[in-house]
């Protein structure tokens, strides 16, 4: 997994489990427990002059909504946010598809979460879908031509999953693609057996699976995949799964946050049980209070390490890479107490950017929320 990536609607949208934002799940009763409870009167509905409760905003809300207002105002001139978005994001090994697919899976979360109409954010996906495609295309070739994922899965798994969201909202166009990229994953999940598929020809980084699972939508071949990975690529010093594998599929990496908090938060969706397996030993080994800041490390322990372009600064031990997707793994999670703490030490971080960002050789461009459009596209 490179980098800082997906926090993808980590706060501008996540998956619908998510989208409570960590409210307590309905529950429902049968059966000899639903017996022995007492018949309640129906609740009386507010008169014109009572008006109904308020609902307590989620404790993300406030990040959220200077996100999508920021992004309502740059992609309301769509060829000035794709030159500014390419531009920026040079740096970044998928700085030509991220500040696409992101910010467009998370405007299909806000609407089915109804914080956004789902015809605007429908208009919103096929306006960014037009440069992601490019980038696809780009990459390796046209897609609707491919015979097979050619070893690409992170740049047609992004896409897939995408191109889910959107049909789900009822989104009219690309369904022969979508079709055709889900049917290119599945055969080559089925052939790798449960092994992850190639990030890029030769290389492998486990995360990149999971967006084609997603997308596939075949519990078998997500089991499959999980039971490698805990056969074959599992840390036996924390139990967590290695970030990378070399070309014979063996682990050459140790576990990262910045692939785990994406991991868990995914896995939120494709296989709870999993992702309620993993988040314990998670925060065992990667989880870091430092005074007033908290949050996760990007290597166990938080011992030292060299910040690369996955990472995002790592300062203290803490990743910022492994944090902001960390929003999204607490959110899945349920753990609200993270959660307050990792949304406290961001605005923290953000009022002391300005006198840190020479220091840390942290960006700082005060137009974006983190500093930088790459970032704001991950949050």
């Amino acid at each position: 997994m490179r980098p800082l990536a997906l926090a993808a609607a980590v706060v501008l949208g996540l998956s619908p489990m998510m989208a409570a934002c960590g409210a307590e799940p309905p529950v429902r009763l049968a059966g000899p427990i639903a017996a022995v409870i007492p018949r309640v009167a129906p609740v009386r509905p507010p008169t014109a002059a009572e008006p109904p409760p308020r609902r307590t905003p989620p404790p993300q809300a406030a990040l959220r909504d200077e996100l999508l207002q920021r992004f309502e105002g740059w992609l309301g001139d769509m060829p000035s946010y794709t030159a500014r978005a390419l531009r920026e994001g040079r740096p970044y090994p998928e700085g030509d598809l991220f500040p696409f697919v992101l910010p467009a899976h998370a405007y299909a979360m806000l609407a089915e979460q109804g914080v956004v109409p789902k015809a605007e954010a429908r208009g919103r996906i096929e306006a960014l879908l037009v440069p992601a495609l490019r980038a696809v295309k780009q990459r390796v070739g046209d897609p609707m031509r491919l015979t097979s994922y050619g070893g690409q899965g992170t740049y047609l798994g992004q896409l897939s999953l995408v191109l889910r969201a959107y049909h789900r909202l009822a989104g009219r166009e690309h369904r022969p693609l979508a079709d055709h990229l889900r049917a290119l994953l599945a055969d080559a999940l089925e052939a790798a057996q449960g092994a992850p598929l190639m990030s890029f020809p030769g290389q492998v980084w486990p995360f990149d699976t999971l967006p084609a699972l997603l997308a596939v939508e075949r519990p078998d071949l997500t089991a499959a995949h999980l039971a490698w990975l805990r056969e074959h690529a599992t840390d036996p010093t924390t139990g967590l799964p290695a970030s990378r594998l070399d070309a014979r599929g063996r682990p050459d990496a140790e576990p990262r946050g910045c692939a785990l908090s994406w991991r868990i938060a995914l896995l939120g969706e494709l296989a709870p049980e999993e992702a309620a397996r993993l988040y314990p030993l998670y925060v065992e080994h990667h989880w870091l209070e430092r005074g007033i800041a908290a949050g996760f490390a990007e290597w166990p322990g938080g011992r030292e390490g060299k910040a690369d372009a996955d990472s995002g600064p790592v300062v203290m031990g803490i990743g910022s890479a492994a944090s902001s997707l960390g929003l999204a793994a607490t959110l899945s999670q349920g753990d609200r107490d993270r959660l307050g703490a990792l949304l406290r030490s961001a605005e923290r971080a953000r009022r002391a950017l300005p006198s840190l960002a020479d220091t840390f050789h942290l960006p700082h461009d005060e137009r974006y929320v983190s500093g930088f459009l790459f970032g704001d596209a991950v949050l």
